[in-house]
């Protein structure tokens, strides 16, 4: 209960930016973008044989329709795929968490940074009502993948300065390398 009532603008914060990227995620927008159907291909492929709809299983890439693509994506919204029987929420679902996470690692950057309070409420309300976040939340596109992975990387970079916990140095090396 003492955690509650310390960090409850946080937890208004990441629901506001959860409510905000998970809201009609089925219908807004209105139809899937050829990247979220070839996502869905893939998600489906590795459901039912454990390999990319072109047969291959490989860790670093996968096979698309025209280009090689980062696995994070695929393997973000395997997780999260069996939630839903609609095909739209089943291929934004991930992106849709991973633009909360973003939201999260904004703030915890911040709050490494500056350790001021006020700064990383602002900086949390930034990244949960940007338009520009919002957008590429609802859709699934390997920005927001990129964007996560930066600011995991920032995290554990900044957080094994401050503690020198050697954990953090190879997550950090780690989260670089997705």
């Amino acid at each position: 209960m003492k955690f509650l009532r310390k960090n409850w603008p946080y937890l208004v914060i990441i629901s506001f930016a959860f409510f905000v990227r998970f809201y009609k995620l089925s219908q807004v927008p209105s139809a899937l973008y050829y990247d979220e159907i070839d996502l869905g291909y893939q998600i489906r492929s590795y459901q039912q044989t454990g390999k990319d709809y072109r047969g291959e299983l490989t860790p670093f890439y996968a096979r698309s329709f025209n280009t090689d693509k980062t696995p994070l994506p695929i393997w973000f919204s395997l997780v999260f795929s069996n939630l839903s029987s609609t095909p739209e929420v089943q291929v934004r679902t991930g992106t849709a968490v991973a633009g909360v996470l973003v939201t999260i690692m904004a703030m915890g950057i911040t709050c490494l940074l500056f350790s001021n309070y006020s700064t990383t409420l602002i900086t949390g309300l930034v990244f949960a009502s940007s338009p520009w976040l919002i957008h590429f939340s609802r859709l699934a596109f390997e920005a927001q993948f990129a964007l996560l992975g930066m600011f995991a990387f920032l995290y554990c970079f900044l957080t094994w300065q401050k503690t020198n916990k050697t954990n953090f140095l190879y997550l950090s090396a780690l989260t670089l390398g997705l």
